[in-house]
């Protein structure tokens, strides 16, 4: 999904005008067959939603001027870091990678330091049953994983594998009804990465709660 699409969708989730239903199931259908980027962006969503609630400003894939590398023409290579806010920089990975690479190098390169732990960030609805949890058990580093709960309350973990299996049995059915009515009247803003997305929300909401629904929500 265009980056511009992103910050947009952040924006609104953040205002409370969509939940957390809604923007799984919009990432997950703007992104296609690109399921690994959506549970990526779903969880940079979550954790700028949660920097807003504290009363900080973020921006989402965040661009970086490399020092140190560049590109075959020649010129110095130009990156993204996962969130950013004033000076501090977070990287999102799956639970079990270990991103400090990569945060040292959002250091460096950003003259940024690394932001700090939260709790865990949890019960973000996903698909169906399923849950998204965040946790930063380092400073700048946080891990995204699923779960559901079992009859007795307690949570079971489920593997990234096994969600977007999930999501491929639906995905087809669940993009023809947003692509429908997305492609009406939320195509310039959305695939093309306008910034006008909040003029189309009663269209854009019909669409993602329609799809939302067969997604199992």
């Amino acid at each position: 999904m265009p980056v511009k699409a992103l910050r947009g969708i952040s924006g609104l989730y953040n205002d409370g005008i969509l939940d957390d239903k809604l923007i799984s199931t919009f990432t997950l259908i703007a992104n296609g067959g690109a399921v690994w980027t959506a549970f990526h962006e779903i969880a940079q969503l979550n954790i700028a939603k949660e920097l807003n609630k504290r009363g900080y400003d973020s921006i989402l894939e965040y661009e970086i001027t490399s020092k140190t590398q560049k590109n075959r023409w020649g010129r110095a290579k130009k990156y993204e870091a996962d969130i950013v806010s004033g000076d501090m920089v977070w990287e999102v990975k799956p639970i079990g990678t270990d991103g400090t690479a990569q945060l040292n190098k959002y250091m460096t390169d950003g003259d940024l330091m690394e932001g700090f732990t939260m709790k865990p960030i949890t019960d973000i609805d996903v698909i169906k049953d399923i849950k998204m949890m965040i946790t930063f058990d380092k400073p700048g580093l946080a891990n995204y994983s699923f779960y559901k709960y079992d009859k007795f309350g307690d949570r079971v973990t489920v593997t990234s594998t096994a969600v977007k299996s999930l999501y491929k049995k639906r995905q087809f059915a669940a993009s023809v009804v947003v692509g429908g009515i997305i492609l009406g009247t939320l195509a310039e803003d959305v695939f093309t990465g306008g910034a006008g997305i909040a003029d189309d929300i009663p269209s854009l909401a019909g669409a993602l709660g329609s799809a939302s629904y067969i997604l199992g929500h």
